[in-house]
């Protein structure tokens, strides 16, 4: 996102099939919380990060929930103005 965008909509689509396999491993809730998390803040505005120990990191990151850098990101993005 540059400067003077700003977030018009947004749409989570995720494939039935692969979450119900994913669902059913042992750590399955936990890895489809953390792909739902992480493509809902594509939504709120955030990019992918290249630390691994961020859940926006796009392949490495084992993490199940936001890192440090991406709460610090959702604030920054929850500074600008709404438009009318």
């Amino acid at each position: 996102s540059g400067a003077g965008t700003w977030l018009a909509a947004g749409r989570l689509v995720l494939d039935r099939d692969d979450l119900t396999a994913m669902l059913t491993r042992a750590d399955g809730y936990a890895e489809a919380r953390a792909i739902v998390v992480h493509e809902l803040a594509h939504v709120l505005g955030l990019d992918h990060v290249q630390d691994p120990g961020e859940l926006m990191n796009p392949t490495t990151s084992t993490r199940t929930d936001l890192g440090p850098g991406d709460l610090a990101g959702l604030a920054l993005v929850g500074q600008v103005a709404c438009e009318e």
